[in-house]
């Protein structure tokens, strides 16, 4: 009775810890002491650099625009991961690499992309299974 008692309680206490949240961050931790430090029309893109380190992504048709991107992710038992945070830091330079303006974005500022599920044709020969297969049988043969 005493081992029944014993595995149950084992049993018990490992599937409630199988449901625990588990939180994993992404991108950048952002403090706030160190944005303090960052002020517009001061600091340089080196400054900046040295500070937060690189940034996530720069502007695709601006180089001028740089992206610091953090998340927070929760992830419950075999659930798929839920975004609880999400943040992006906007830096716009001027033409002397001089922070221009800060700006943040949150996850209400952010758009849905639709993925287009589309495949590109290929043209030839589509081979079945057994010609894969059976299909180089007899092509390396040593030639005498």
């Amino acid at each position: 009775m005493k081992k029944l008692f014993s595995s149950l309680i084992i049993l018990g206490t490992l599937s409630v810890s199988a449901c625990t949240d588990v939180v994993s961050t992404h991108g950048h931790v952002l403090q706030r002491a160190t944005l303090d430090d960052v002020r517009p029309g001061v600091a340089t893109k080196q400054d900046i650099q040295n500070k937060l380190g690189h940034p996530t992504s720069t502007g695709a048709f601006d180089a001028s625009v740089w992206y610091y991107i953090s998340q927070v992710r929760i992830r419950r038992s075999f659930f798929n991961p839920v975004t609880a945070q999400q943040r992006v830091l906007v830096m716009r330079f001027d033409n002397n690499d001089i922070l221009e303006k800060i700006s943040m974005l949150d996850e209400e500022e952010s758009q849905e992309v639709t993925l287009v599920s589309r495949q590109t044709p290929t043209a030839g020969h589509k081979l079945s299974i057994l010609e894969q297969l059976l299909g180089n049988v007899g092509r390396f043969v040593k030639k005498e």
